[in-house]
């Protein structure tokens, strides 16, 4: 249908906060912002789980499942999907 929104690039984005601490209500303004100033038609902010209740490698396996969400229920290329964060979501997303 004409009205269908298509996902055809995304960012997936981690918040910052030392690996334990933070979530992605911190980060929402700059999400926002990455979703105004680029060309990507979906953010995806992630909420991974945090230290020391959740030991690694819980967080980036949960930035890694955002990945594999993106790409295989939405059917986005994996080229087309951009992973960053501010600080440790930064590190995260390495």
């Amino acid at each position: 249908p004409k009205d269908e929104q298509i996902i055809d690039s995304v960012v997936i984005y981690a918040h910052g906060g030392g690996f334990v601490a933070g979530s992605y209500h911190i980060s929402r303004s700059i999400a926002c912002e990455i979703a105004l100033n680029t060309k990507c038609t979906a953010v995806l902010n992630v909420n991974y789980r945090l230290a020391p209740e959740h030991p690694f490698p819980a967080a980036p396996k949960d930035i890694f499942e955002s990945l594999r969400y993106v790409v295989e229920r939405l059917g986005v290329q994996k080229e087309r999907v951009v992973i960053m964060g501010d600080s440790a979501g930064n590190n995260q997303s390495s």
